[in-house]
């Protein structure tokens, strides 16, 4: 499958990512954040020893973070290249 952004063929390997292509990840905490009526700071996370994923240490607020997630994130299969840089290079021009 070609990458949506820079047409490079994609597979499933370390040049892959998932995107959110509607809402950007940031919006989307943003607004649970406001639904929640938390601010970021609030947030307890964990970190499993031995490695360096964040994680809610709430595992009822994790959920509510997930149901969240499923219902309003929009995600897409694109070129790492494209996510990790050309991107954010890309917006700044538009």
């Amino acid at each position: 499958m070609p990458c949506p952004k820079t047409s490079k063929l994609l597979i499933n390997d370390l040049l892959t990512h998932v995107d959110h292509a509607e809402i950007p990840f940031r919006e989307l905490v943003q607004m649970f954040l406001v639904e929640q009526k938390l601010e970021y700071s609030e947030i307890a996370r964990v970190s499993p020893k031995g490695t360096v994923k964040n994680d809610f240490a709430d595992q009822v607020l994790k959920e509510k973070w997930q149901a969240f997630h499923e219902q309003h994130a929009v995600l897409r299969v694109v070129d790492m290249r494209w996510n990790c840089g050309w991107r954010r290079k890309e917006d700044r021009l538009s």
